[in-house]
């Protein structure tokens, strides 16, 4: 008489799909254009709901000569011109129940906190990040070349980024008395898709890694740094802003290149995870969120710059 086998399909209730206990977070990306809010909001007179900083406007150049028995007329100070930053309140909150804790199969205690955490850093570059692609300094590639009319949706599918557009932005903004960063250097927020066309350049000239004019100061590297060119520190980064606005809804990249003082920032209550106490009737839900109140405004315009263009691939 044959065997008959015990098989899967015959003990169904003994075998069951595994599963793993760790649950991966999604991709990240630093997060980093707060950083560069290098203008803080101090010294206030009191609280307030908007907090204005006065920038003072020079004297007139004096090239006459002065006569020598004559006491020159006095000139008035001009009045000085506003940058006005206001404070808004910003969080975000999660829930979980004491029964979802007992049941889940992974700790899911310290994936709410991760996944605040995280929401935190991504909500903050994007509400900074908003602020500084709306300069007014703009310039757009026309196959390359420099179009300084634009606008956003005559942009379209041969207008790359090129050389000739970091040299333009870099000659203006230092023709505008812009502040390079204390290394001496600009920095250029560029998206990965970007910087392929403008590193894949035939004798792209001058271009310096990182490594390099750091020498042995590694820890000096931004996360993302790719390299000096043309008087900008460039950083990749898919977080920079772009849209389907451009000719036939060609997505158009916005490069940012800042100098110092680009960006200022007022900060009434650093944003921080808050854990809420269980008030509830058998304490059973845990609230884990984040919150602040801050905000940012472009400090000075002449510090900023934005290139408009699309990318190849």
């Amino acid at each position: 008489m044959a065997d008959v086998p015990t098989t899967t399909s015959v003990l169904t209730n003994l075998v069951k799909t595994a599963f793993s206990k760790v649950v991966d977070m999604q991709l990240w990306t630093e997060p980093m254009y707060r950083r560069f809010a290098t203008v803080e909001y101090t010294d206030l007179t009191s609280p307030g709901s908007s907090i204005t900083k006065y920038i003072h406007a020079d004297l007139a150049n004096a090239t006459s000569t002065l006569a020598e028995t004559t006491d020159p007329d006095a000139v008035a100070l001009s009045n000085p011109s506003s940058v006005s930053i206001t404070l808004n309140e910003y969080g975000n909150a999660t829930v979980s129940t004491l029964r979802l804790r007992q049941f889940s199969l992974s700790n899911i205690d310290v994936a709410q906190a991760e996944l605040v955490s995280r929401n935190l850093r991504n909500s903050l570059d994007k509400l900074v990040l908003d602020v500084l692609r709306q300069g007014t300094n703009v310039v757009y590639s026309n196959a390359g070349n420099v179009d300084t009319t634009g606008p956003t949706n005559t942009v379209g599918a041969t207008d790359v980024f090129s050389s000739k557009l970091v040299r333009y932005s870099v000659a203006k903004m230092r023709g505008r008395a812009a502040l390079e960063f204390d290394d001496g250097y600009f920095i250029g927020f560029i998206h990965p898709d970007v910087s392929h066309d403008l590193r894949a350049e035939t004798g792209v000239a001058n271009w310096r890694d990182p490594h390099v004019y750091n020498g042995t100061g590694t820890d000096l590297i931004w996360k993302g740094e790719i390299g000096v060119y043309e008087g900008v520190k460039f950083i990749e980064t898919p977080r920079n802003y772009s849209a389907a606005d451009g000719a036939s809804s060609a997505t158009v990249h916005r490069t940012l290149i800042l100098g110092k003082e680009a960006l200022a920032e007022a900060v009434a209550i650093e944003p921080s995870i808050v854990v809420s106490p269980q008030i509830d009737r058998f304490r059973r839900f845990m609230t884990v969120g984040w919150y602040g109140l801050l905000g940012w405004n472009r400090y000075r315009e002449d510090c900023l710059q934005r290139v408009e263009s699309i990318a190849s691939i």
